[in-house]
């Protein structure tokens, strides 16, 4: 479960259930168990999105089960929540003449995946979560005026300051540092790992590595990320945790929220930090200076830049005042620019524009998902 999982999971959760009924086809797994744990109805079904090397025959048995169930439910609108689930309901939008809303929270895609959301039925809208991934859908050839930028929404109910604060992470050095995701070279932890050096040691500086490797590449960026912490001498000041589920409480007991990767759509993590009131320091890539307000709501520097990365981190550790007002201001952004309420009624928006273009009227909109 990633970022794209929890968002899902939010809307899903959130949608007035007096106008909404909703069903999550998801496979088999901890994600369904999530989802249930939340009173979110739940079919499981295997999944197997289009890729060259999986070959086409398990995309299209994997299409034709999910039509089939699809065309038992009878939805109001089909709500796909990646560019992968696109693959199924681009062509179900096209067979099965649904309302369909992809909800896109990536900024690459396949040769596949592009083509098919460039070609969509008019049937079909687009929600991009930043404008980073806006830009990306229009380089692919999506039509511009079928594309609502909506982003994320913030988890308040798990993330505020009250979280009581991981007790294994809180114990550990005077400065406590943190960056968040799966280990692939896109997320740069090696640029946190190399600002980490440049502290002054005397500060006890500790990085906790939230996050596993999950593909063969991420599993490389890990074991070269290893050597070059044993090069510099860092092995007792970097933990790494693998994947977690208590990631609210572990970022509770940090003193600064990382976020040093390149390209990032949106970045939750960021928002999350956000929430919980701590300073946050991103980079100048992808969705993440349309969350962070550059000295007021956080701190952004430039991608690939241990340096720069290094001298924002002394500059919070350095000042207490500054650190608390980022804090401070970073909440209140979350609160007010990210709320559920504010996300749920953008969606709503969308739902009601691809009814439209269907010739349905909105009292049609019994069913979504």
């Amino acid at each position: 479960m990633a970022g794209a999982e929890k968002s899902l999971a939010l809307l899903a959760g959130h949608l007035d259930d007096g106008r909404f009924e909703k069903l999550v086809v998801c496979p088999p797994g901890p994600y369904a168990d999530y989802l249930r744990e939340r009173e979110i109805h739940v079919v499981e079904s295997p999944l197997h999105y289009y890729a060259r090397r999986t070959g086409l025959t398990r995309y299209l048995c994997s299409l034709l089960k999910i039509a089939r169930l699809v065309g038992s439910y009878r939805p109001g609108i089909i709500h796909c929540n990646s560019y992968r689930a696109a693959h199924w309901g681009i062509p179900l939008a096209a067979l099965l003449r649904v309302p369909t809303v992809c909800h896109i929270r990536d900024s690459r895609y396949t040769r596949w995946s592009s083509w098919l959301m460039a070609h969509s039925p008019k049937n079909v809208r687009f929600i991009a979560i930043s404008v980073a991934v806006r830009e990306a859908l229009l380089r692919a050839g999506v039509d511009p005026d079928r594309i609502d930028v909506i982003h994320n929404c913030s988890d308040l109910r798990a993330f505020h300051p009250g979280v009581t604060p991981n007790v294994e992470v809180q114990t550990k050095g005077k400065l406590r540092l943190g960056v968040f995701g799966r280990i692939e070279e896109r997320k740069r932890v090696i640029d946190a790992v190399e600002a980490l050096s440049r502290l002054d040691p005397t500060t006890d500086p500790h990085l906790f590595v939230v996050g596993e490797a999950w593909t063969d590449g991420g599993a490389e960026v890990e074991r070269n990320l290893r050597s070059r912490i044993k090069e510099l001498g860092l092995e007792d000041r970097v933990i790494f945790m693998g994947y977690r589920t208590d990631v609210p409480k572990i970022m509770a007991a940090l003193d600064i929220v990382l976020m040093p990767a390149v390209d990032e759509p949106f970045a939750r993590v960021v928002l999350e930090g956000m929430c919980l009131g701590k300073p946050v320091i991103g980079t100048l890539s992808g969705g993440v200076p349309e969350v962070i307000e550059d000295g007021i709501s956080g701190i952004l520097v430039s991608p690939r830049a241990p340096d720069a990365l290094a001298r924002a981190i002394d500059s919070i550790r350095s000042d207490s005042a500054f650190a608390r007002r980022i804090g401070e201001n970073g909440r209140a952004r979350a609160l007010s620019t990210f709320s559920v309420e504010t996300h749920l009624r953008r969606v709503e928006e969308t739902y009601q524009k691809v009814l439209k273009t269907d010739d349905y009227s909105a009292a049609s909109c019994d069913a979504a998902l």
